[in-house]
């Protein structure tokens, strides 16, 4: 697995400025928005700096790249596994500088009067962020590696769709039902947040995890 890391580091390092220009958007959300826009910020460079696992895929594929790959010492397993590895560490490190990025401009134009305030900011940038990553990855990637970059596209806009279709539909049969929604979600806000939290990390946890064993299955019954 440490050689793949280091190939997929290496096409990092090939896309400096693309992700130059990400923090450099950052940095000005940071500079002309708000306290409040904080937490969005470290969110915004977690996921764009996650989304380059996805292209490194594309990148394996390219001019049949994965027929090569695959000629290698290298399991398939092995493969899909590193994948999320990655993920999770260019996650991690991106999130560390975004939250840097934040507390640096933060401080410098006083939005912070204390430490509470960074912690506020880390804690719902980094949930946040973790979040919205772990349920895009876990989808796309399997679906990236099962019909290719623009097939991917196309299925994940119909999936959407449908969760729309079926949010309009359940919001309804709701009403039809009386159901008091309001009352449920009141309810759920009472939750400790470190019992939110717990139940959040294992539904992710089994989420990604389930996405692995999918994505494992697809590409050991590809043909390259």
């Amino acid at each position: 697995m440490t050689a793949l890391l280091v190939k997929d580091w290496k096409l990092l390092k090939g896309q400096r400025q693309f992700f130059m220009v990400i923090i450099g958007l950052a940095a000005f959300y940071a500079i002309f928005m708000n306290e409040t826009a904080m937490s969005f910020v470290v969110t915004y460079i977690a996921i764009m700096m996650a989304m380059f696992t996805l292209s490194t895929i594309s990148y394996d594929e390219y001019n049949n790249g994965a027929a090569f790959l695959f000629t290698l010492p290298i399991e398939r397993r092995e493969y899909v596994l590193e994948k999320y590895v990655f993920a999770a560490i260019v996650t991690g490190v991106s999130s560390a500088v975004g939250l840097g990025v934040c507390c640096g401009i933060g401080f410098a134009r006083g939005y912070f009067a204390s430490a509470g305030d960074v912690v506020e900011v880390a804690v719902s940038g980094l949930v946040g962020g973790v979040v919205v990553v772990c349920l895009l990855l876990a989808l796309m990637i399997p679906l990236q590696l099962k019909f290719g970059v623009e097939k991917s596209r196309m299925v994940w806009i119909g999936g959407i769709m449908v969760v729309a279709v079926l949010g309009f539909g359940g919001a309804k049969l709701a009403q039809l039902l009386d159901v008091d929604v309001k009352g449920i979600i009141g309810v759920l806000g009472q939750v400790s947040p470190v019992v939110a939290g717990a139940v959040l990390f294992v539904i992710l946890a089994v989420g990604v995890a389930v996405s692995c064993v999918i994505s494992v299955k697809i590409v050991e019954k590809k043909e390259f």
